[in-house]
């Protein structure tokens, strides 16, 4: 998971080539939408791709944002997350408090997911070490 202090978020109101320079620059595909400092939405590479683009306009986040959205609380297992994902066809899930949930405490992709799995099989190296971790 990536805590709430090194996510991506955008407002509404910020633009949707923001968003692309974001995807462009990082590589990440999906990013929360706060308003208020409150969870409200997530906007992704499929959402931007979908936009019909008008010259000289640039549409904002909050229209084209995902508002129905797939959310797991910090006590939830990783396979409750990757049953969400898959169910719902989903790459990203907000990590939210359970005592209100647009409390934004991290996100969690796929590729956490998949890396967590890895590096319990010793499939990947953990950060710093040349060796597979041992079970």
């Amino acid at each position: 998971m990536i805590p709430r202090d090194r996510v991506i978020t955008f407002a509404p109101s910020d633009n949707l080539d923001d968003v692309l320079t974001q995807i462009g620059t990082t590589s990440h595909t999906g990013f929360p939408v706060l308003e208020n400092e409150r969870l409200t939405g997530m906007i992704t590479i499929n959402d931007v791709q979908n936009v019909k683009r008008e010259p000289g306009l640039c549409p904002d986040v909050g229209r084209h944002m995902t508002r129905s959205l797939q959310i797991i609380y910090p006590d939830n297992s990783l396979e409750d997350a990757l049953a969400l994902m898959v169910t719902h066809n989903v790459n990203h899930i907000p990590v939210v408090s359970r005592e209100d949930s647009g409390i934004l405490l991290g996100l969690l992709s796929r590729t956490d997911i998949l890396l967590t799995y890895a590096r319990l099989s010793a499939c990947v190296p953990k950060e710093g070490n040349a060796e597979p971790v041992q079970k």
